[in-house]
């Protein structure tokens, strides 16, 4: 295996990009008829909001100066192929300061952590914000990989890129399921994990104590949610190519996409709980690297080789906090549940927050991570 080596990047300013993502949103054609409100997929009456928003009003050059003092592309391994992965650090050395992980899920990209990141550095840690491969500016890997493949490359960026040897991870959504992966395989450098969903599940073997009431509830519940909401990882699991050529070729429905479930995830309402600029900075990064397509890739990598089932012991004897948040995709498991797979060390819930709690509710999500870091300090 070759030295990854990493090298200096910048968020590109993509000025032609952007007028053609402007001029295609303005000439944007809605349908027709639709189900009113957002009970049908994204709300057109918000949707053309947005996009007089996105094309008259949003400014990624002057808003890409909060996502990061510092960017870095990492290779891939040789044999993963694909070009790098992005990470976005703070100015200076990681010297006397814990470096924490900071992993996102899908739809979403490093760019979730913004302020999360910029209240633990404030706090003297070490944030490293990583673009999972195939999503926001990391690039592709020559096929869909799931996230124990994902851990696999993320360790040795760390450590082969950045000279890292241990850290501490938060994860939401499938960064949480990679952070997992990273406990399981890579425990020795690795000091403890925090996650705000779920991302491995129990293994059920001969020995294993049957499911409390409180349990079946919760499963039962999570179970009726899949299947009202099974919609976009049919898709992207069984024809993401059908999918990506309207997502890359049309900014207004990659923004529908997109919206959809930063709105339906964090408990609905009139408009989407995370802030008009976050969601408009999302798209239009994705518009610029022309990820999506490989974003939803991960499901098709998921579905042909399933890595969300925890193996026997969990993830060991790595600490593990569990912080969650109401009116996400999911209610916040059992404590009971949490256990099954994890060394908890910490169970929290919180009247509020979502299913990106880095979006909506960034300073408090930073102080659990914080709270939790401080506990791991030698």
């Amino acid at each position: 295996m070759s030295a990854l080596t990493a090298v200096e990047w910048t968020l590109p300013a993509a000025p032609e990009l952007i007028a053609d993502m402007r001029s295609r949103v303005r000439a944007a054609r809605l349908p027709a008829s639709a189900v009113a409100g957002w009970q049908g997929g994204v709300n057109l009456d918000w949707l053309s909001g947005f996009a007089t928003y996105l094309a008259d009003e949003y400014d990624w050059e002057t808003d890409r100066t909060r996502f990061g003092a510092r960017h870095v592309m990492i290779p891939f391994d040789e044999a993963v192929g694909g070009d790098g992965l992005h990470v976005a650090l703070p100015a200076g050395a990681p010297e006397g300061r814990m470096p924490i992980l900071l992993l996102h899920g899908w739809p979403s990209s490093g760019l979730e952590y913004a302020q999360v990141a910029a209240q633990l550095e404030q706090a003297g840690y070490y944030p490293i914000v990583a673009d999972l491969p195939g999503f926001g500016f990391s690039a592709p890997t020559a096929t869909p990989i799931g996230p124990r493949q994902i851990a696999v490359i993320l360790r040795r960026a760390l450590k082969q890129g950045l000279g890292i040897d241990s850290f501490a991870v938060h994860g939401n959504d499938w960064g949480a399921t990679t952070a997992g992966w990273l406990a399981v395989d890579h425990a020795d450098a690795v000091s403890g994990i925090h996650i705000s969903m779920m991302g491995l599940r129990p293994t059920f073997g001969p020995d294993a104590t049957k499911p409390d009431e409180t349990e079946v509830a919760w499963i039962k519940t999570v179970q009726k949610r899949l299947a009202a909401d099974a919609g976009y990882r049919e898709i992207q699991g069984t024809h993401p190519n059908t999918a990506a050529v309207g997502l890359s070729d049309s900014p207004i429905g990659l923004a529908a996409w997109i919206a959809e479930k930063l709105h339906g995830w964090n408990g609905g309402g009139a408009e989407p709980s995370v802030p008009r600029e976050d969601i408009a900075a999302l798209v239009t990064a994705y518009w610029i690297s022309g990820a999506i397509p490989s974003a939803n890739w991960i499901y098709r990598a998921v579905r042909e080789h399933d890595e969300t089932a925890a193996p026997a012991g969990g993830t060991g004897d790595v600490p593990v906090a569990c912080s969650f948040f109401e009116n996400g995709f999911f209610p916040p498991p059992p404590p009971s549940w949490c256990k099954r797979v994890h060394n908890v060390v910490n169970y929290s819930t919180h009247p509020q927050g979502g299913h990106y709690p880095a979006f909506t509710v960034p300073a408090n999500l930073a102080q659990d991570i914080q709270d939790f870091a401080n506990d791991l300090r030698p």
